[in-house]
């Protein structure tokens, strides 16, 4: 809130505009030492009658005082209230390894864009979750927001564990179910130990077939799985293994 007391009657403002923040206030006072009656007229020809007023709207406003002898002392002031858009900073995800971008996507529309209150740019790289502060100016006027970057799940499973690839659509590969994860291996082995299947093409379905294109033996296979998981700060690798059955 701006707050100023006027005492010389022949100016009741400062200027004759004043800029105005949308959501402050400016407050004027009038000595009552000095006059007998003040009325104010603000936007929407509303009348105040009061030596203190306290001004939230653009536009037009004048005062008019009267003093012990009669005497009437009249001012204006226009009132240019600034209007900042909101903030356009959407929350976002972060996983681990990934490096995000914050920006401010209308940051043109400032003055100027602060990050968490020492960052002096529209856009920040963040590599972790948290929460954080964004303001902006213009005209000496400030708009603020807070953006959250919540840590993503990073999931993978290997199923199902018993699979049969007669093209009937129900279980005809050994599949996966997960999110959030990247650089992987799988390696399918024979009861003897020998490969029959490697996949690190970027699908993780296993339809029976071997590496050489003939259909793998019924029975039980053993396999291992390399992969990253993507959340947090640094990316974090992971091997699992486990058996399945081929059904013919």
């Amino acid at each position: 809130m701006q707050f100023a007391c006027i005492d010389s009657r022949a100016q009741f403002f400062a200027s004759d505009t004043l800029l105005l923040c949308d959501g402050d206030e400016i407050t004027i006072s009038l000595d009552t030492a000095l006059y007998d009656t003040v009325t104010w007229i603000i936007p929407g020809d509303t009348l105040i009658d009061s030596f203190q007023v306290v001004f939230s709207a653009g536009g037009l406003h004048v005062g008019e005082a009267t003093d012990t002898n009669g005497n009437i002392f009249t001012d204006s002031v226009f009132i240019d209230l600034i209007l900042l858009p909101g903030l356009s900073v959407p929350d976002e995800k972060i996983c681990r390894g990934i490096l995000i971008a914050l920006e401010v996507s209308n940051s043109s529309q400032f003055d100027s864009v602060i990050w968490n209150d020492t960052l002096y740019k529209p856009v920040i790289i963040l590599d972790d979750s948290g929460t954080h502060m964004v303001s902006a100016w213009t005209l000496g006027c400030e708009v603020r927001d807070t953006v959250r970057i919540d840590t993503c799940n990073s999931t993978l499973d290997i199923l199902p564990n018993v699979f049969s690839p007669n093209g009937d659509g129900i279980n005809d590969f050994l599949d996966y179910k997960g999110e959030n994860f990247s650089v992987f291996v799988l390696h399918i082995y024979d009861r003897w130990g020998n490969e029959v299947f490697q996949s690190s093409s970027g699908s993780l379905k296993w339809d029976g077939m071997t590496s050489d294109g003939l259909e793998a033996q019924a029975g039980v296979y053993y396999w291992t799985l390399r992969y990253r998981l993507l959340t947090r700060i640094m990316p974090e690798t992971v091997e699992t293994s486990g058996t399945v059955t081929l059904l013919r």
